[in-house]
């Protein structure tokens, strides 16, 4: 097996395991504290912490206004996918906006490496997706339910900016370092969201010694590393097989709710687990020669 694909593969399986933990910040921080808010929050104290590496590093890139643009646009892709993903989650089942969120990021992936990074659609990664959404269906089945199409929408447009987050970092990687990528995208989050928490009316307070500050301290130093390794990963993956990979979130998140919140793991996530491992192995194929592009 290819080094390259180990690097990859160990980078955002690590990634989705810390993206499956958000469920559980997310519980601890509760929704009283503030969508918006504790996003804004959450990206200061992440910009703060990087303006401080790089100050110590001294590893700032001058940029241009026009990259500085390109820069803060994932926190803009961020917040779009943040935003839309709450409100449909408010509006349809779990399960329905997850596949949703899942499937068309994972689609989108593969549309957005072949049109700006030239990667690929073979046969095999072609399987590979076929496999991957079948473990998704079966993970998600009994809970889909029809919903009002334009919360469907939101949903869809949630993958779109994901995958859009996927496609950029990794272009943005080839000229910047991963702390300055982070700092810029961060710092937009921080405004945007904090401009959204005041119109939305959220109450906006001081830290206080409470579980919800503490946990969401804790979920801003998860949140740079699980991106900063996603970067990595795509470094030395093609976005197809990476979006493939980070669908095990949905396996961590659900070993995570069964060990802390002794929720069940049921046969259809198990098996729905097996197939979208397949998956990645299948568009993987060793005898296929993955292209960082």
């Amino acid at each position: 097996m290819e080094k390259n694909f180990l690097k990859g593969l160990s980078a955002l399986t690590l990634a989705a395991g810390f993206y499956g933990a958000y469920g559980i910040f997310s519980r601890l921080i509760g929704i009283n504290f503030g969508v918006f808010y504790q996003a804004s929050v959450r990206g200061l104290i992440i910009s703060l912490l990087l303006a401080i590496y790089l100050a110590i590093k001294n590893n700032w890139q001058r940029v241009t206004l026009a990259e500085l643009l390109k820069l803060s646009s994932l926190g803009i892709l961020t917040i779009i996918s943040y935003c839309a993903v709450f409100i449909a989650f408010n509006y349809l089942a779990l399960a329905t906006t997850l596949f949703v969120l899942y499937a068309v990021s994972t689609i989108a992936s593969y549309a957005l490496g072949r049109i700006f990074h030239t990667e690929e659609i073979t046969y095999y990664k072609i399987v590979a997706l076929a496999v991957a959404l079948a473990g998704l269906i079966i993970i998600f089945y009994n809970g889909l339910r029809q919903g009002d199409l334009k919360y469907l929408l939101l949903a869809a447009l949630a993958g779109l900016a994901a995958a859009g987050w996927y496609s950029l970092s990794k272009r943005l990687y080839k000229s910047y370092s991963i702390s300055q990528i982070l700092l810029v995208e961060q710092t937009t989050i921080f405004i945007a969201g904090l401009i959204l928490a005041w119109l939305n009316q959220e109450t906006i307070a001081g830290p206080t010694l409470n579980t919800a500050w503490l946990a969401l301290i804790i979920f801003a130093l998860i949140t740079i590393f699980s991106d900063a390794i996603t970067i990595y990963g795509f470094r030395f993956l093609t976005l197809q097989t990476g979006s493939l990979i980070l669908l095990s979130e949905v396996i961590f998140g659900a070993l995570f709710g069964f060990i802390i919140f002794k929720e069940s793991l049921s046969l259809p996530i198990l098996i729905g687990g097996i197939l979208i491992i397949t998956g990645v192995f299948i568009s993987y194929a060793p005898w296929q020669k993955i292209r960082t592009n």
